[in-house]
This record gives C-alpha cells, structure tokens and sequence, in this order.
C-alpha cells in the first residue's frame, strides 16, 4: 500500500496564530478552514447563536441572495460558519471552498475574494437600522430556530443519550457542557450579548489556519498576514491559548438511568486512561480500541451481539484528547447488567491476556486502509492535519503506518490495562426493565 508521505508546512504568523499548507495539485477545489478556539465557557450559548445571525449578510452585503450573488461570482465558491466541541475546547470555524488558480482564466484567482467575504461576516456584520449590534428581527428569528433545535434534541435518542452521558461522566469538567448550552441561556441573550461574543472571538481566540489542494503557500500566508499579522484587521496581542483539555482518573464505578420513551434503549460506558506521549504507545491504544469495539471484526461485536444477542450494534472509541474510552451500544433495557458485565469481561481478557494475533493483524489492516484513504480527498487531509495539529503530533499517514506495524500483542494488553471504569449510562422507556 501507498500511504501519503508528504507534511504540511506549519508556521506561527502572529501571536497565538498557526498556518498549515498542504499543496496538492490532484484537487480541483482548494480546501480552507479558520478555526477559533475559545474555553467552553459561559460565552458558548452566545457564540452559538451568533454565527447562524452572521450569516444573514453584511454591511457590504446586506441580504443573503448578495452573499449568495458573491459565491456564484467566485466560481461556485462555497462557505460557512459553524461551531463544534473539540476536547474542551469550544472551536468556530469559517470554511471555505474555490476552484484552484490553474482551473480558471489565466489571471482569475478566488483567494482573496473568498478571504475578503469571510472578513465581512465575521467583521462587518449587519447592524440595526438604529445602530444596534445586530437586526433585532434576525437575532429573534435564529434565537426561535436554536430554541427549537435544543427542545427537539433528545428526540434524537442516540445524540441525547451522549450528551446526557457526558454530562454526567465529566460534571465537573468543561467536555461535559454542550457547546449550545441550555434554551433558558440562549432565550437571556442579548444583541450586546452577541457582539461581545464576536469581539470576544476575533480578539482572544487560539486561530488554526488549514489550507489543502491547489494552492500556493507564499499567497496563503500573503492574505493570513494581512487579516491576522501586525498591522492586520483581526491583529491581537491578547489571543489566549487554550489549555490541554483535562485527563482525570476514573471515579469509582457509577451508573446513571434516565427514561424516555424508546423502543430500544441507548447504553454508553465510559473508561478513562492517561494519554502517552510515546508515539508506540498511541498507536497501541489507538488498536487496543479498535479490537475491543472497532466495528464488525470488534470484540464486542461479535460476541455481545453475534454470540450472545445482548446488543443490536455495539463498538468502541477513544476520545483522545480528553483521554477516554467509550464503549457506545443500542440494547433491550433488560440486557443493560449482562452487557456492562460483559464489557467488563472483554476489557479485563484484553488486558491481562492480550488479543490474538489475528485480532491485532485485523485492527493494524482497518488502520491501514484508514490511513491509506485520507489522500483521497482534499477535506479529509484537512481533516487528518487539523487533528495532527490539535494533538501536536504532526505524523503523516506513512510514518503511523510504520509506527503501527511495530505494535506487538504485549502492547496492546498494556494499553487495555490503562482502561479504568468510570461511569455506565442507560437511556430506557419508562416501561422497560433493566
């Protein structure tokens, strides 16, 4: 197998302000991400809802059929704002998307057009006729449509049952707050409320930079420059970086219930580890999960579910920046103390015995194929790096490949052996057993 073996360029253009670049020619559209980071705290219900109010137009560009208009001008050009949860950090993201310099007109280019038109919704946005922060119509219409998504949440059952699951596995800790908070936060929110999150977010957060496909470094870094760099309109000494999310150890085992009406139940059992800085080690854990509950060829699949019918589908995963496990299953209620016990069982086999061989070569040939298909794309090698950069590793595909295949059986069960229980989860109807 080819595994990519090209970096990225990674360089600091202003305090508190990272580029990456990856050129590559075989992509038509150039892939370009900003990411702000920001604590998960207090501010996140405003941020939340102010991206989706940014998006409404502009002082230059005052209606969304102009933004529009401006997109089909670039050449089909693509954009948006939006804001996830990134270990515990609370990330806002302006994407980005054009066609490459080399596919249009000789001399056309979209870069600094599309760079340009992000600057206006994040800096210039559509104030009140009366010189308000915001049109107090489409911060009531985008507060309604948030309110709305919030009640509507837990009819999602799996998504509900992992908030609920991580609320209550890290109370205490920022992972386990919703980057949208609650609908009485979002209903105190003020327009004032909203610029202070807009100021907030230029000024003070860590920025990511991610630029991938048909792309010329040197131009990049020309227009970060100018936006971020001394001198630029988003420049700031006060950008604050964020700190390495939490990796506390496991309390003593709890377990949680909660009822809503469900034909099938939602089961999540948490374990925490502590993140190794060994690059052998990461890649250990990494297939340490993956034979546990990777899927079909998983542990937990095939006997929680193929030999012993206890689950519908079960797997596992790592949250590896907050150091934790989680095993993630839909079962009948009744089933819930056989399927806790049994994950207990494969985690402590794991450990103590290690997996076999076949297991390990499964697990090493998924990752294998995994890594090998981050090229295929330009927005899952922007994707792959973003995370290389969040855990400031910075491996290509082929250097994890080699890593991997230098995994033995003893070092597997030594990561399995970190896997400490902490909480169990079940989100059942109120009629079913458990």
């Amino acid at each position: 197998m080819a595994y990519l073996q090209s970096s990225p360029s990674r360089q600091s253009i202003a305090p508190g302000v990272t580029l990456i670049c990856l050129p590559d020619a075989r992509f038509k559209r150039v892939v370009f991400q900003v990411h702000f980071d920001r604590p998960m705290c207090e501010q996140r219900s405003a941020r939340t809802l102010l991206l989706p109010v940014l998006q409404q137009g502009t002082e230059q560009r005052p209606r969304r059929m102009d933004v529009a208009r401006a997109l089909e001008e670039n050449y089909g050009s693509q954009l948006g704002l939006g804001a996830t949860r990134v270990g515990e950090r609370h990330r806002v993201t302006f994407r980005a998307s054009w066609v490459g310099d080399s596919f249009l007109p000789e001399g056309e280019s979209c870069l600094a057009s599309m760079v340009q038109l992000g600057k206006e919704l994040l800096e210039s946005p559509l104030r009140g006729e009366n010189g308000e922060a915001f049109r107090a119509d489409l911060v009531e219409r985008e507060r309604a449509q948030l309110i709305r998504q919030i009640e509507s949440l837990p009819d999602d059952r799996p998504s509900w049952a992992e908030e609920r699951f991580l609320a209550l596995m890290c109370k205490d800790e920022a992972y386990g707050r919703s980057p949208w908070g609650t609908k009485e936060t979002v209903a105190a929110l003020t327009v004032d409320d909203l610029e202070r999150a807009r100021q907030d977010i230029l000024g003070h957060s860590e920025v990511t930079i991610v630029a991938v496909g048909p792309i010329e470094p040197s131009a990049i870094e020309q227009e970060m420059s100018r936006w971020f760099a001394e001198g630029g309109s988003a420049y700031s000494t006060e950008r604050e970086i964020c700190a390495p999310a939490s990796t506390p150890h496991a309390h003593a085992l709890r377990e949680f219930r909660e009822e809503l009406p469900a034909d099938q139940a939602r089961f999540l059992f948490g374990f925490r580890y502590q993140p190794s800085e060994n690059a052998l080690s990461r890649e250990a854990m990494a297939l340490a999960a993956s034979i546990l509950g990777g899927g079909s060829q998983g542990r937990l699949f095939r006997i929680i579910r193929e030999e012993l019918s206890l689950a519908y589908g079960i797997y596992s995963g790592l949250r590896t920046l907050k150091g934790m496990l989680v095993v993630e299953a839909g079962i009948d209620a009744k089933a819930a103390p056989r399927v806790k016990e049994e994950v207990l069982t494969q985690v402590r086999d794991l450990s103590e015995n290690g997996p076999k061989q076949g297991e390990l070569d499964l697990a090493i040939a998924g990752l294998m194929n995994n890594l090998q298909a981050v090229g295929d794309s330009a927005s899952s090698l922007a994707a792959y790096w973003e995370r290389e950069h969040d855990l400031d590793l910075m491996r290509t595909p082929s250097a994890r490949a080699e890593t991997a295949k230098q995994v033995t059986l003893q070092q597997i069960s030594e990561a399995a052996q970190l896997w400490q229980a902490d909480t169990v989860y079940l989100l059942a109807g109120p009629e079913q057993e458990a």
